[in-house]
């Protein structure tokens, strides 16, 4: 390997022009803003870049496999994944990136791009406007204060920032917003001078004394750092690379494995990949139509959790070891992955349709998934009611007791062994049982001394458990009469937990500090949750519980009994200030109901 060195801007052209390209051995950008910012900080203060290795290419070699373009436009929904790279602009001045890739995606994308992502809270994930786009810039007017260095163990020289257009409109005495790509498209310093002067006159436009003062006083240090930002991004030779010049993939993966982890094995799903795309070209693009599949039905997951699927359910090792990849093994997966993919989509289809995946509520172990998908590939029953209700007290306790943890690879070969035998003279594993069966879980021993097992204690615990993800899926066990598959559910209080405000307590004679948590921490809790569609939800909201009777009853008789039946409401005053009576009473009754669930 020889050794040699170019510009940013020079390398960047490159990307640009497709002339440097990603083999599909790499994994996609996983950087997110703060570590972009603190690179493009790094590189301003002259911090070295790092080494890179890039694989030499010619067109007839770069054709023999797949090679993709670096990301331009993150979104964090509908971008993710690096679009291939297209054959008719191949050319014989082609490299590949085996080592920098994250380093070069975030130059690129920082100067040239954008970062896509949702906006906080619950807005849900399929409407645009939830989204907001973002883009680099550098506050001219940034004072790292020296209490910020104190604090931090690397702080921030300079002002890089992502930030949206409107944002960077905004000028005060402390921001000045400079577009990232604006400094990087000059070819001079004259065109440095000339933007520079562009900001001046904006500050004269706003006629602001002060912000022209404050400007004035900063005035020679900013054009520095603009002086500055040209010189180490476009003239000096900071990127120093390893030209590497072998021809067959298996030597180029042997060098990718090695220099991505110091000298060992790359992390599990990445050198499954980088195996996989080795000896199946489209290797790559199979996994992310699956993620893009799973994603599209409510199912956020990553490569990682795909190559775990694929081990588990071609019945290969789950514990990845280098061992695992095989050539054999590698073929076995391959011959297996239509299969694998219609049992992945079958498996977040039927738990859509079971309410088990929901925007609200993140599951807690996705890892959960693939033994139901394993159970699915070997023509498992999904149409029965009782292998239904198995399922999901399955799911429902995996999340709730958390029994993949920290040792989820253990878990799931425990978990598909309970599933499956090998029939004598038969060299495929089948399912012990066609229909789902918890008990045979009730069997296991987990690390940690987790298992399936429930017991009375563990159950006064679930009753007294707050809103939340668990809370969610506990209530979906206690409610058999509703139809999963046509209603789309919400969780919410049966008294509006607005109504637990001190003001209103306090109205019927709360008022003591312990009484006011006693109270609030009950009303949040299990006792006082149901489990309603999404059309009575907008018509309950935050009635009292009593009104919200009465008005059913005034609307359509008997619409108030159907109401308390459906929820098990205690036979009992429904006014708040008999809460704690209405709270002790139905929690009660939820234990006697998950006592029989769990029988």
């Amino acid at each position: 390997m020889s050794y040699e060195s170019t510009s940013i801007k020079k390398a960047l052209e490159r990307v640009h022009q497709q002339h440097l390209l990603l083999p599909a051995i790499q994994r996609n950008f996983v950087w997110g803003a703060g570590r972009i910012e603190s690179y493009f900080d790094s590189v301003m203060r002259g911090y070295p870049l790092g080494n890179f290795i890039w694989w030499k290419l010619d067109k007839a070699l770069a054709k023999k496999y797949p090679f993709y373009r670096f990301l331009t436009h993150f979104h964090q929904r509908d971008n993710t994944q690096n679009e291939r790279a297209q054959e008719h602009i191949y050319s014989n001045d082609m490299w590949g990136v085996l080592d920098g890739q994250q380093r070069l995606s975030a130059l690129y994308l920082g100067i040239t791009g954008s970062l896509t992502y949702k906006n906080r809270g619950r807005g849900h994930w399929s409407k645009d406007y939830n989204f907001e786009q973002f883009k680099l810039y550098v506050n001219l007017l940034y004072n790292p204060r020296k209490s910020d260095e104190e604090k931090e163990e690397n702080p921030m020289r300079f002002g890089f920032k992502f930030i949206t257009e409107k944002h960077a409109q905004e000028i005060n005495d402390k921001q000045l917003w400079f577009k990232v790509g604006d400094v990087f498209d000059c070819d001079s310093e004259e065109d440095i001078l000339q933007l520079f002067n562009e900001s001046k006159q904006r500050l004269q436009d706003i006629a602001d004394p002060v912000l022209q003062k404050k400007f004035e006083q900063k005035e020679r240090e900013v054009l520095e750092n603009l002086l500055h930002f040209f010189v180490r991004f476009q003239d000096h030779e900071l990127l120093h690379y390893f030209k590497v010049e072998e021809r067959e993939l298996d030597e180029v993966l042997n060098i990718f494995v090695r220099v991505n982890n110091g000298g060992m094995v790359l992390s599990k799903s990445q050198l499954m990949l980088a195996t996989l795309s080795g000896t199946w070209a489209p290797a790559r693009d199979k996994v992310e139509e699956i993620v893009r599949s799973l994603r599209l039905l409510g199912l956020n997951i990553d490569n990682d959790f795909v190559m775990r699927s694929a081990l588990t359910l071609s019945d290969l090792p789950v514990l990845f070891k280098v061992g695992t990849f095989t050539t054999k093994n590698v073929e076995r997966v391959v011959s297996d992955w239509e299969d694998i993919k219609d049992a992945l989509v079958k498996t977040a289809e039927f738990l859509k349709e079971q309410s088990l995946l929901h925007n609200k509520f993140e599951l807690i172990s996705k890892n959960a998934i693939i033994p139901i998908s394993y159970y699915i590939k070997k023509g498992g029953d999904l149409r029965s009611a009782q292998a239904k209700r198995n399922l999901r007290k399955y799911f429902v306790i995996s999340q709730v007791k958390g029994i993949f943890g920290s040792q989820g690879d253990g878990v799931l070969g425990k978990l598909r062994d309970s599933l499956r035998y090998l029939p004598e003279k038969n060299k495929s594993f089948m399912l012990k049982q066609r229909s789902f069966s918890y008990d045979e879980l009730l069997k296991i021993s987990f690390s940690g001394n987790k298992s399936f097992k429930i017991d009375e204690d563990f159950i006064h615990e679930l009753v007294d458990m707050p809103y939340s993800s668990q809370a969610y899926f506990i209530l979906s066990l206690l409610y058999p009469n509703i139809d999963y598959e046509k209603n789309l559910l919400d969780m919410d209080h049966i008294h509006p937990f607005s109504s637990f405000s001190k003001a209103n307590l306090k109205r019927i004679g709360i008022e003591r500090e312990e009484e006011y948590h006693y109270w609030t921490q009950h009303g949040n809790s299990l006792a006082n949750l149901q489990l309603l569609t999404t059309k009575v939800n907008n018509t309950k909201r935050a009635k009292p519980l009593k009104n919200y009777l009465d008005l059913l009853e005034a609307e359509q008789k008997g619409s108030k009994s159907a109401f308390i039946k459906d929820n098990f409401l205690p036979k009992t005053s429904y006014e708040l200030s008999n809460f704690i009576v209405f709270h002790e009473k139905r929690r009660d009754d939820m234990i006697f109901r998950l006592n029989k669930v769990f029988a």
